[in-house]
């Protein structure tokens, strides 16, 4: 996906959300969202340059 004009790979981790750059793997940034839950749902990203991402159901989503 593009945000704020870079392509990144979303990446949803045990520990919470990470962007990586596609052509070397480096990670640009991470949000921290430890819970015991499988994250079992896709990020998607909307306009104006946010992610939200979730869990599954009923356990909460942020908007990033």
């Amino acid at each position: 996906v593009t945000l704020h004009g870079n392509e990144v790979v979303l990446n949803i981790h045990g520990a919470g959300v990470a962007a990586h750059r596609p052509s070397d793997g480096r990670k640009i940034w991470n949000f921290p969202w430890g819970n015991n839950f499988p994250k079992v749902a896709q990020p998607h990203a909307l306009e104006g340059d946010k992610v939200l991402i979730t869990a599954s159901y009923n356990q909460g989503s942020h908007l990033i």
